[in-house]
């Protein structure tokens, strides 16, 4: 690693070396800064090995700087990755990148439950479990995606518009537990030709099918780069986004709350970075936006009664289950979604959000520091259970009964509950205006 002060500014390994010193001939009592790598690659401290992996292989190198403010800690290399005791889960990440078709990318996905429950066995914290399986759907995401360019160019259908491919929801917060279903949009640069459109409207079709074929079902409300106003030119969403700020009728709360959590995949990532930079800046004023996200987020009760026992759904196919999404993952992350908005942060992980609004104007670190245990108590008692739907071949869900749960587990995730009820009420308080009647 080549740093000047304390700051890394390039890379040189000894292939560089034998490449470009011995091999081109080139006086090796020449700087160094003439052969190294300048503004390498790098990882943060806190990124997962699955995060580097796909790094390293989306970047096609060997060796990985890791910095902590611009300043190297470490590198890590293809051979590290490889010793890793959950060397499987590296596996399939890499596999996933060598299929040829369709079927092969499937084939792999569908070992994602069995990485996950041999993840729950070694005691791993539900935070890691839900990296590796977004690095696995990142991984299956993106390779139906380059098929699909490859078919579509086999097709005579190219060549491709500039655009951007986004994942939406848990995968876009790095939080994807299992049997998620699709959310992703698209945009498209408004200097891509005519008939751009089309073309990602063929893309998504093929990329839904493989999506769907791997095990994520499709999205209930259309929230997929299938629907025209999911794949849109960057004057568009920015015309989408002017409404959603101004107008925030129903609908636009939704769609805004669905795109800000959002996070670029595949193609142009400017598209994406131009776009959130943009409306970032405006959403601290937005307070008719930020008033409906709040209320949203206050009336998304946990599911406690008077006397903090549970409340369990009365009737239909839940009926006597308790849902571990809506009033406890759900509620954590709109709470966290909320905070994060009015400060104009661009973070979309939930417990990042928490800890960058802890503090004053924004949650008491307390308050942040104890939804970020009850995220991570919820998040893992779901997995747990889901990994049990799914070894019985019983479809995956957010529903159980009280009666799976230990007498720990059952005290536990009430008082995680209690933890949201209370941040909620304060939430209601700090914009008091929109405090439910």
């Amino acid at each position: 690693l080549v740093v000047e002060g304390e700051q890394l500014v390039g890379i040189i390994t000894d292939r560089d070396l034998r490449r470009r010193v011995v091999a081109a001939g080139v006086d090796p009592r020449r700087p160094v800064s003439e052969v190294m790598t300048s503004d390498p690659v790098v990882a943060p401290a806190d990124a997962s090995a699955l995060e580097l992996l796909l790094t390293m292989t989306e970047a096609n190198v060997h060796h990985l700087p890791v910095v902590e403010g611009g300043a190297p800690v470490g590198v890590v290399t293809t051979t590290d990755l490889m010793r890793l005791e959950r060397v499987s889960a590296v596996h399939i990440v890499g596999d996933v990148a060598k299929q040829t078709d369709v079927a092969g990318v499937v084939d792999f996905a569908a070992r994602t439950p069995r990485l996950v429950q041999q993840l729950l066995e070694q005691d791993v914290s539900a935070d890691d479990i839900t990296r590796v399986v977004t690095s696995v759907g990142d991984a299956v995401e993106r390779r139906l995606i380059a098929l699909a360019h490859e078919d579509l160019a086999a097709r005579g259908m190219g060549p491709a518009p500039r655009m951007c491919w986004m994942v939406l929801g848990s995968r876009a917060r790095h939080e994807q537990a299992l049997g998620s279903d699709q959310d992703h949009a698209v945009i498209i640069a408004d200097d891509a030709p005519e008939g751009a459109e089309d073309y990602v409207a063929a893309l998504a079709e093929q990329v839904v099918a493989g999506l769907e074929a791997a095990g994520h079902p499709r999205c209930p409300g259309d929230v997929m780069a299938t629907n025209p106003r999911w794949h849109q030119r960057l004057s568009g969403w920015r015309a989408e986004f002017g409404q959603w700020l101004d107008e925030p009728v129903p609908d636009a709360v939704l769609g805004a709350s669905i795109f800000f959590d959002s996070r670029p995949l595949a193609g142009d990532h400017e598209l994406h970075a131009a776009l959130v930079d943009e409306v970032a800046g405006r959403l601290p004023g937005a307070r008719n936006l930020l008033g409906h996200l709040t209320a949203q987020a206050v009336d998304n009760d946990p599911p406690l009664g008077f006397f903090r026992g549970f409340v369990l759904a009365r009737s239909g196919e839940h009926k006597d289950l308790l849902d571990l999404k809506r009033g406890g993952v759900g509620a954590i992350v709109d709470l966290a979604r909320v905070h994060a908005l009015a400060a104009g942060l661009t973070v979309v992980n939930t417990r990042a959000r928490l800890r960058a609004v802890a503090g004053p104007g924004g949650l008491a670190p307390e308050t942040a520091e104890g939804l970020v245990d009850a995220l991570e108590f919820i998040s893992h008692v779901r997995l747990a259970h889901q990994s049990r739907q799914q070894e019985a071949g019983l479809p995956v869900t957010s529903w159980l009964s009280p009666d799976d749960l230990t007498t720990f587990e059952r005290r536990a995730l009430r008082e995680a509950f209690h933890v949201v009820r209370r941040a909620q009420r304060a939430l209601a308080q700090w914009h008091p205006g929109q405090r439910r009647t």
